[in-house]
């Protein structure tokens, strides 16, 4: 008897731990989701501005030329970088297409994008469509293949902050210096394709003078452009030599601006030298803000057949 006490005595033991470990397991995933639900998003990270791609079938990989509203088009537009995006800021075009046989016409698009934040972790998506009223087909062909391209023009901004250290007198021997200048590293990029990737300090021979040498690199898979011309240029194919890899920089040190010279990138890289006046006697940390503003374009093509046909309604034969 005494026993059967004893295993009953076990088995509710056992199911109190059970109860007791289930619900501490259940307390862990609910303290996980809060504290993922509350993790603060850095918008100032990351190498990608704005993100496209076709949505699925639209255009198709094949359509007839008797029913041209059927070749539809529809971009997929995400603003994944710091800066936010406007009608004002970016233009978007099909382009690449043969005019002639083709006549696509764009639908009222709404292009205001705005950007990551704490607020708006992921950013934007919005979709932009086109429809095609007419296809002029040639004689003496069963089907023709034409290359659709989606343009996107746009004018971004870049912010890098970093804490440095300036030092009015490198050279001498001090021994309780709060810092010494060094080159820094930024990583991740800073919430856009175009980012500040080094930071190196070059004393200029005066007390109360210092200049910061900025590399600059491309790190998306667009190109850089002037961010002065017109967009309407820039999607219609309509850019010089002149035009590309055009960075202009802007630099602060405690809401004081340097002077700063703007970039024109080379195999994607540049360099800006910005200079900052009236600097105390002795070495100190402080962080600056640098800005960089660009120009950028970038492109998603994709090809469509177009086969000749009878009218949809009319019989086979007729």
């Amino acid at each position: 008897m005494r026993a059967t006490a004893m295993g009953h005595s076990g088995r509710i033991l056992k199911t109190v731990s059970s109860v007791t470990l289930l619900l501490a397991l259940l307390l862990l995933a609910s303290c996980g989701r809060t504290t993922a639900k509350n993790t603060i998003i850095d918008a100032h990270q990351g190498k990608e501005a704005l993100v496209m791609k076709f949505l699925p079938n639209m255009p198709p990989a094949r359509v007839f030329s008797a029913d041209p509203q059927s070749l539809q088009f529809a971009v997929q537009l995400h603003n994944n970088g710091a800066a936010d995006l406007s009608a004002e800021t970016l233009k978007l075009a099909i382009v690449g297409y043969d005019k002639k046989i083709l006549t696509i016409e764009p639908d009222e698009q709404d292009l205001a994008l705005p950007a990551r934040s704490v607020e708006n972790p992921q950013g934007t998506t919005k979709v932009a469509t086109w429809t095609t009223t007419a296809i002029n087909f040639p004689a003496k062909h069963d089907s023709i293949s034409q290359s659709v391209t989606a343009r996107a023009c746009y004018r971004y901004q870049t912010i890098a902050t970093q804490t440095i250290c300036l030092d009015p007198k490198p050279e001498a021997q001090v021994k309780d210096k709060v810092c010494s200048p060094a080159s820094t590293t930024l990583k991740n990029g800073q919430g856009g394709p175009v980012s500040v990737v080094k930071i190196d300090q070059a004393l200029l021979p005066s007390v109360s003078r210092a200049q910061l040498k900025l590399t600059v690199q491309n790190l998306g898979k667009g190109e850089v452009i002037n961010p002065d011309i017109a967009l309407d240029k820039c999607v219609a194919g309509d850019l010089q030599v002149q035009d590309l890899g055009k960075v202009t920089v802007a630099a602060r040190v405690n809401e004081q601006e340097l002077s700063c010279t703007p970039i024109t990138l080379y195999n994607k890289q540049g360099t800006s030298y910005c200079t900052l006046d009236g600097l105390p006697d002795t070495a100190f940390t402080t962080p600056v803000v640098i800005t960089l503003s660009y120009g950028y374009t970038e492109s998603i093509s994709t090809t469509v057949e177009i086969v000749t046909s009878q009218e949809p309604d009319s019989p086979v034969g007729s």
